[in-house]
């Protein structure tokens, strides 16, 4: 990218634009992103990354808010500083999975997991075990779950809303949204065991999309176990 003659001089003038950068970077490794390596951003990924290069991550100091630019390590503008690893990626080190990480890419996006009580999960997968949902909305769900398990609405709905979207229900009419929908639980997912299970193999599949694999200890801790499943993990990792 810095061979273009107008580039290269801006580089060694003021510095390239992290934005444009990152523009270049992502048209050019379409695939990249920066979660799955276990960065939070693109710019402590090229902080890294460019370590053992000829450029570097600058700012300007006194800027507010800073704007990083790629610079020459060896040529750095008048009044920039370079920036230097800080180790701020996603759990303090590339690629390290735990319970926070999980959480944070389950709970982004579509579908969204938002799985931060797994106890209160069990329960209400046990609640739609022993009582079925067949041809109710989700406000009908709703009352009945917080009424069994003694918990606000907004509190039952998160775990609820995460079986949702695990695709354990079949929903109708498939056109309306989803709380105009009738909602019955799938006939083959009828056991604690079906019903978990189909909400793993979706995280499961989300999780792979995001961080390439899927250490399943981990997941099946963030999700709760079924009793003599080992799952052996610090669930409360932060």
């Amino acid at each position: 990218m810095l061979q273009h003659p107008e580039l290269r001089r801006q580089a060694q003038r003021e510095g390239v634009p992290l934005d444009v950068v990152a523009l270049a970077v992502r048209y050019a490794v379409p695939d990249l992103r920066p979660l799955a390596l276990g960065y939070r951003s693109m710019q402590p990924l090229l902080v890294d990354a460019l370590r053992s290069s000829k450029l570097s991550l600058a700012v300007r100091g006194g800027e507010l808010p800073p704007r990083p630019r790629i610079v020459f390590a060896k040529g750095v503008p008048p009044g920039m500083r370079i920036l230097e690893p800080s180790g701020d990626t996603l759990a303090g080190r590339p690629q390290s999975h735990s319970p926070a990480l999980y959480r944070r890419v389950l709970g982004q996006g579509l579908p969204a997991f938002r799985l931060d009580d797994a106890e209160l999960l069990a329960a209400v997968i046990e609640w739609c075990v022993t009582e079925p949902p067949d041809q109710r909305s989700v406000a009908e769900i709703l009352d009945d779950l917080a009424a069994a398990c003694d918990e606000p609405l907004e509190v039952v709905k998160l775990p609820l809303l995460a079986l949702v979207a695990g695709n354990a229900f079949v929903r109708l009419p498939n056109e309306l949204p989803l709380a105009q929908q009738r909602l019955t639980l799938r006939q083959d997912l009828r056991t604690p065991e079906g019903l978990l299970g189909q909400l793993r193999l979706v995280a499961q599949e989300k999780l792979e999309r995001h961080l390439g694999k899927v250490d399943f200890r981990i997941l099946a801790a963030v999700t709760g176990g079924l009793p003599g499943e080992a799952t052996t993990v610090a669930v409360g990792e932060a």
